[in-house]
């Protein structure tokens, strides 16, 4: 697992807010509204952090999970029930997806089956595609990108220019960062 925190701990304490952990009754009432067993690497995160908040994205803590996936939840069950849509043969079911965060434009990320990431378009309420065959590997690739487009005191990197390597084209970096990943995308 790449070390997340280290990473974190690069930016100034008022672009990147770390809350404090959850207890491990926090994460167990979680579990219990969710009515689904937390993903390892997402329980530790909790156990370390219970949410971060940077610039235009917010990897949740545990009332942000409730209320997102509630929601999520709630909207997968209205399209399949009013447009018939079938979410099974992808192996997913509403009751199995967690919302981990969310960015400025109302798109989430939600851990999917077997602890993969997907990136939700808010406006549709499809998959657009798999960013992170888990929740550690995720959690590095936002922060990754945090730090490529910002410096420590949060103003924009002159001449930044979205590199669109995570979680978007370049392919062979991903795989690089994250081997698992292989398994769900493909050139």
């Amino acid at each position: 697992m790449k070390d997340w925190l280290k990473l974190a701990n690069s930016f100034e304490k008022h672009i990147l807010r770390i809350n404090p952990s959850c207890s491990s009754q926090e994460i167990d009432v979680l579990e219990q509204e969710l009515n689904s067993p937390l993903p390892q690497p997402l329980r530790h995160f909790l156990e370390q952090a219970n949410g971060i908040g940077m610039m235009d994205f917010r990897i949740l803590g545990t009332a942000d999970i409730i209320e997102q996936t509630r929601w999520h939840r709630e909207r997968m069950l209205r399209q399949r029930d009013e447009y018939g849509e079938n979410l099974e043969p992808e192996g997913r079911t509403p009751e199995s997806e967690i919302v981990v965060s969310r960015d400025g434009s109302g798109d989430t990320c939600v851990i999917i089956q077997q602890g993969i990431v997907g990136k939700f378009d808010h406006e549709t309420g499809k998959v657009m595609w798999i960013v992170a065959s888990s929740f550690d590997h995720f959690l590095w690739f936002v922060l990754d990108d945090h730090k490529r487009r910002f410096c420590p005191d949060g103003t924009e990197k002159v001449g930044y220019r979205r590199s669109r390597r995570w979680p978007y084209t370049d392919l062979p970096w991903m795989l690089k960062q994250d081997p698992g990943l292989g398994a769900y995308r493909s050139e």
